[in-house]
């Protein structure tokens, strides 16, 4: 979704630690830790070969692998404390590693790689079994999804978010999208260089036709924007149906958006 050359400019240290904040790695569900307690089983047609195990944990004999995904699921709530548990059938796991090595995919960016690989992997569950699947979502969004629809805006495109707190802006958001990848990022101090006064700009809901204008003439066409207070975006983000939640802050005026709703 990111191309590789993106250009990243007019990013504020106070913008960027605010995006990041946005962004947080925490808030994508099921993210595995750096050194995580991963219980793996190594087995060939079934007879176990090898077991890795955490330190700690004393893992029962396996004689024989007959249904890796149940073997798997039971092994996870056998150990409490186990991240996850990865039972591999020795052909499936060299098919796999040849199959992503000699793939047309491999130059793509790390993000469409990953998920590729992810997807390859999810496709030969005898053999590559884990527990629990990961699950790709952000605030309860599959990623996929999102890659989805940031693919299927026109060429080029853009798209803005602004969140306000105190009257002032707290973050501003400007992504341009060409053939299907995001090629910049920046804020809306990128307008400033067209002369644009964007100082305290937004400052509430009310301001998105003007920024949408800018961005327009001097971006890309804006495909979608969204304008919010800080806590409406913090209900939206928690939100379990965020498309009514959406047009209810839009209703009170605590929210303004273009081409979310549709």
């Amino acid at each position: 979704m990111i191309a590789r050359d993106v250009e990243i400019t007019d990013l504020r240290p106070d913008a960027w630690k605010n995006l990041m904040s946005l962004v947080e790695i925490s808030r994508i569900a099921d993210v595995r830790p750096a050194s995580p307690n991963l219980l793996s089983v190594l087995h060939h047609g079934g007879k176990v070969l090898r077991v890795y195990a955490p330190a700690g944990f004393r893992v029962p004999a396996i004689e024989q692998v007959g249904d890796p995904q149940e073997l798997a699921k039971k092994l996870y709530y056998q150990l409490p404390g186990l991240d996850g548990v990865q039972i591999l059938e020795k052909d499936s796991l060299i098919l796999f590693s040849d199959h992503v090595q000699r793939s047309d995919w491999i130059s793509n960016d790390l993000e469409d790689f990953m998920f590729r690989a992810y997807a390859l992997a999810e496709q030969d569950p005898a053999g590559l079994a884990f527990y629990p699947q990961f699950n790709w979502k952000w605030n309860g969004l599959p990623l996929e999804s999102i890659r989805a629809w940031f693919a299927s805006g026109p060429d080029p495109c853009a798209y803005f978010l602004g969140i306000t707190r105190d009257s002032a802006p707290w973050l501003t958001l400007i992504l341009r999208v060409m053939e299907k990848k995001i090629r910049l990022i920046t804020t809306i101090d990128f307008l400033a260089r067209f002369n644009i006064p964007v100082a305290g700009m937004p400052s509430s809901p009310k301001d998105l036709a003007t920024v949408c204008e800018a961005i327009h003439t001097h971006v890309a066409p804006i495909r979608s924007a969204l304008i919010c207070d800080y806590m409406t975006f913090a209900r939206l983000l928690s939100s379990e149906d965020k498309r009514r939640d959406l047009t209810l802050a839009m209703a009170d005026g605590s929210a303004s958006s273009f081409g979310i709703i549709e």
